[in-house]
């Protein structure tokens, strides 16, 4: 996990001997006010190392062609912006921070088991190797309820940060077996694109294209509104929108909450001069940005905070 730390203790579940899921608790209360998660900002070898010992995990492509692969996969800056957000607010409120120590691009924590295995990953995983993953993705699940259930106030509130690319792109990249094609699909200089805001996933859609809330509404609203007040663009379900194959699906169903998806331009700067200038695998974090949308977020959760406990 980065370096930077929240006040509190650190506590880490194992899984098969791997540290899977790390979190911290800023208060010796037994109870927290809000749980901030992070489930897809980790992108290091660790994971790969323990699990798969390294091996050619996706085949005989270069490793330069699958560190790019890894970097579109991670939510890039979404863990500093959870580690930040987290000591922001615990300056007034108590606060569970819980980060999920594992490769998006194989197993994804916010997926249901069933479909938690990566489109690409899974051409090049044996039957074992993908039972051990799904068997994964439920330790995850349940440590994550059981944190919630044993921490979170009954008005307390969950907020479930992401990153994303910073595009939409028509027709919408899909995945198939292929990284070096979906791979070259995000850095295609003639695609067709659109620029991303932060986007607020709120509902869901049913058979018939109505959408219904899933997600808290009221935290939305004060949320929305301070990183409006902070000169930010936000959009609701777009691109994304809440599905119940999401295990937050699953959380924001028992507890209140939102998942917010930030895009990485936000977070992140410094391309290089010689770089493609739609490769935004590139970027570095940008703290003062990531500080910036951080303390644009804490105000909106004191707000919310502060008019939910009149």
């Amino acid at each position: 996990m980065s370096d930077l730390k929240i006040p509190g203790k650190l506590h880490t579940c194992f899984f098969e001997g791997y540290n899977l899921i790390e979190y911290m608790v800023s208060s010796n209360s037994p109870k927290v006010d809000t749980i901030l998660l992070c489930q897809h900002g980790f992108r290091d070898d660790d994971f790969r190392n323990h699990f798969f010992e390294h091996t050619n995990m996706f085949g005989e492509h270069s490793q330069e062609l699958v560190n790019l692969y890894l970097d579109l996969e991670y939510d890039f800056g979404a863990q500093s912006t959870t580690i930040h957000l987290a000591r922001k607010i615990s300056s007034k409120l108590r606060v569970l921070a819980i980060f999920v120590n594992c490769d998006r691009s194989i197993m994804d924590s916010n997926r249901i088991a069933k479909d938690c295995i990566d489109e690409i990953a899974i051409n090049y995983i044996d039957s074992e190797k993908v039972a051990q993953l799904r068997k994964m993705n439920f330790f995850v699940r349940e440590t994550i309820l059981n944190l919630c259930r044993q921490y979170l106030e009954p008005e307390g509130f969950i907020i479930d940060v992401h990153s994303m690319w910073p595009f939409s792109f028509e027709p919408e990249i899909k995945k198939g077996s292929d990284i070096r094609s979906y791979c070259q699909s995000f850095l295609e200089p003639n695609a067709k694109r659109e620029g991303r805001n932060i986007n607020f996933i709120l509902n869901e859609k049913d058979e018939q294209g109505m959408f219904s809330p899933v997600a808290d509404l009221s935290l939305a609203l004060s949320l929305k509104k301070s990183l409006q007040d902070a000169e930010y663009c936000v959009d609701e379900d777009k691109p994304y929108f809440m599905e119940s194959r999401r295990s937050n699906y699953e959380y924001f169903k028992l507890y209140r909450g939102i998942a917010i998806d930030i895009p990485r331009n936000l977070l992140g700067s410094n391309l290089p001069k010689t770089a493609n200038p739609l490769d935004y695998s590139l970027i570095i974090e940008d703290m003062s940005k990531i500080i910036s949308m951080s303390d644009a977020m804490a105000k909106g959760i004191f707000s919310f905070h502060n008019v939910n406990n009149r």
